[in-house]
């Protein structure tokens, strides 16, 4: 006989692949699970126009997301633990389609770092200035947020803006394909310019002044809200009995910000994935002309807000592998990546990470090399390596200064969750150029706070503090001190 057990289904929407796990309850102890992993490609497509111009297009593909969700509450419920009660997902703050009425996309999905969206942010600075749009929604007005694709169809696609029922960010999406309510957490509308951490409502204005279609907006919702139930064909689908689908933040740094608190300590906290997700957590926004300078945004959290800045993460270094691995023909691991980056470096490499060649190139190593200013063929690719991770660590020591000026507090050290957490040599290499012991979270650290939010709403803990404490043992910390080199 089964023994009586709970599982919280989570699921992970990052930019490049998917999880998810479950939170498991049972005989008093809780144990965190990974169920089931899945890649989902961006899909950069070249598109010729009547006219005969080509240009360039980037896409997801929404049902592969859904089908590697489905899967993973498919295994839950036939797992030991199958017993699922609860369901949350998070993901990045940008990208969203269009929906009829009847529930169906009415165009793909484009990715935030599509070309067609540069004269849109052009147009978008004409009505209203960034200035202006970071004092109403406390969020830098970066190439990326969700308010260019709402205003370029508005622009260019107006009888499909009109036919369609809703907008629904790509989270919404999910939700409202396993709950059938059609919504979007507050968390995750922050992130665009579409809300405001400020009003702590959508930023009106920004509606107004750019002619955006309001109507076509989901009602917000809070974080630890229910926001249904599993329908029973939905249900049916997976194998599972109907669950609730909770929202935690739909946002995935806000999930990751909410299992990183320690109380005494302030840290600068890094959520190192594809991207790299700066800050720290505050109870207010703080909006002031050098957070401006320096793109530090306020973004709504579980708990407060999130002051952040988004810079590129590791997705240089997942390019390389794969360009490598595509060149060799086989696998070019993690290990073997990083005993090249060792080998190439040197203690003068400077690299800027944020160069914005790297979100959108078919050639990594060229584009790498020059972004360095590199001699073409002069490159090896230990040196390659070695300047992405050299990038990395002193844009981190550069920008743990100024947090600390910005907060008016001295910063103690550098935490770093989510995947980044198990990148040892490149963790190392931030504590020795910002002179800063670097400790290591959980690698789970989003899975942990969607799980945590839900598990709260559930009633298992009391509060997040709570939870935190009960989970603290399902990961390992590290602690890496500054070396002279």
């Amino acid at each position: 006989m089964r023994a009586a057990s709970e599982s919280i289904g989570v699921a992970d929407i990052g930019a490049s692949g998917g999880r998810v796990s479950a939170l498991v309850r049972k005989g008093g102890g809780f144990s965190l699970e990974t169920v089931h992993e899945f890649t989902h490609p961006r899909h950069n497509i070249c598109v010729t126009d009547t006219a005969g111009a080509s240009s360039l297009r980037s896409y997801w593909n929404p049902y592969i997301i859904y089908d590697g969700m489905a899967e993973g509450l498919r295994r839950i419920g036939a797992g030991e633990n199958g017993n699922l009660v609860s369901f949350g997902l998070d993901s990045w703050g940008s990208d969203g389609a269009w929906v009829s009425k009847g529930g169906d996309l009415l165009y793909p999905s484009c990715s935030c770092h599509c070309g067609r969206f540069a004269d849109t942010r052009r147009e978008i600075a004409e009505l209203i200035s960034a200035r202006e749009r970071y004092d109403l929604t406390g969020v830098h007005p970066d190439d990326f947020l969700v308010v260019s694709q709402v205003h370029w169809a508005s622009r260019h696609m107006r009888e499909m803006v009109d036919l369609a029922d809703m907008f629904l960010p790509l989270v919404s999406l999910y939700n409202f394909w396993f709950s059938g309510v059609r919504a979007v957490e507050y968390t995750w509308i922050t992130t665009g310019h579409l809300g405001s951490s400020v009003t702590r409502s959508y930023c009106e204005p920004i509606f107004s002044r750019l002619g955006l279609p309001r109507d076509k907006m989901p009602p917000l919702r809070l974080p630890g809200e229910v926001l249904g139930v599993s329908p029973g064909p939905v249900a049916d689908s997976l194998g599972v009995a109907p669950f609730k689908v909770i929202l935690p933040s739909n946002h995935d740094t806000a999930c990751a910000f909410a299992a990183a608190s320690k109380p005494g300590r302030t840290s600068f906290v890094i959520s190192a994935g594809t991207w790299w997700c700066m800050g720290v957590a505050l109870p207010e926004p703080l909006i002031t002309d050098t957070g401006y300078d320096w793109r530090f945004s306020n973004v709504a959290g579980i708990e407060g807000v999130v002051l952040n800045v988004i810079n590129m993460g590791s997705l240089p270094a997942q390019e390389l592998r794969r360009r490598w691995e595509r060149d060799d023909g086989r696998p070019f691991s993690w290990e073997e990546h990083n005993r090249q980056a060792e080998a190439g470096y040197a203690p003068d490499l400077a690299f800027n990470i944020d160069d914005p060649r790297l979100r959108n190139t078919f050639d990594m190593p060229r584009t790498v090399a020059e972004v360095a200013g590199l001699a073409p063929g002069g490159e090896t690719r230990g040196r390659l390596a070695a300047l992405v991770y050299m990038g990395l660590a002193r844009k981190t020591a550069r920008l743990t200064e100024i947090l600390a000026g910005l907060i008016g507090k001295k910063v103690d050290e550098i935490l770093v969750i989510g995947g980044g957490a198990k990148n040892d040599l490149l963790n190392q290499w931030v504590a020795d150029i910002s002179g800063l012991p670097v400790r290591t979270g959980s690698p789970n650290a989003t899975t942990i706070g969607n799980a945590l939010s839900q598990a709260v709403t559930l009633g298992w803990f009391s509060s997040l503090e709570e939870g935190r404490d009960a989970l603290s043992g399902l990961w390992e910390e590290k602690v890496f001190l500054p070396r002279r080199r």
